[in-house]
């Protein structure tokens, strides 16, 4: 199994009340496979992809990629993972696209050349060549996407999550 989720729960602590995130979720993806999770908004489904992707701790239950637990060895399941949120907050606004995910990459330890490569490869897939030298907070919410996912895609993982 790629990822094995057993008996997972979440709750967070808001307005003074517990609100149930997850409660005991199961399931099992295997290698090759192409999952959808589908629910109504506030049903788990971003807690989830956080808990696989070492970004949150489950309250109870464990979570394993490629065997590996996500609670004891975090830092080895993150080579694992590329994880796309669609959030615009964890890109530095002042910077260009290219240089967001040249930051990106040298934080995932990416050699020089393969980095200014893959940045490349990137951009010309998501069409961001003309964009490479635009400051992220001049982007479309179009363009913004792309980049979250060309930056999911960096460093090929074998498992991408996306929000």
């Amino acid at each position: 199994m790629m990822i094995a989720i057993e008996s997972v729960s979440k709750t967070f602590r808001q307005a003074k009340k517990n609100v149930v995130a997850l409660q005991n979720v199961s399931l099992s993806i295997g290698k090759g496979e192409i999952f959808g999770l589908i629910g109504v908004n506030g049903s788990g489904k971003t807690t989830l992809a956080k808990i696989i992707a070492t970004l949150l701790v489950p309250d109870a239950g464990s979570v394993f990629v490629h065997g590996i637990s996500v609670l004891h060895k975090p830092e080895l399941v993150k080579k694992y993972i590329g994880l796309s949120l669609g959030e615009g907050r964890s890109f530095y606004f002042r910077l260009t696209a290219a240089q967001n995910l040249e930051f990106f990459g040298t934080m995932l330890e990416m050699p020089s050349k393969d980095l200014k490569n893959r940045i490349n490869e990137l951009l010309h897939l998501f069409h961001l060549e003309d964009s490479r030298h635009k400051a992220y907070m001049k982007f479309s919410f179009g363009m913004k996407r792309k980049l979250d996912l060309a930056r999911a895609m960096l460093a090929k993982p074998e498992i991408y999550l996306l929000d």
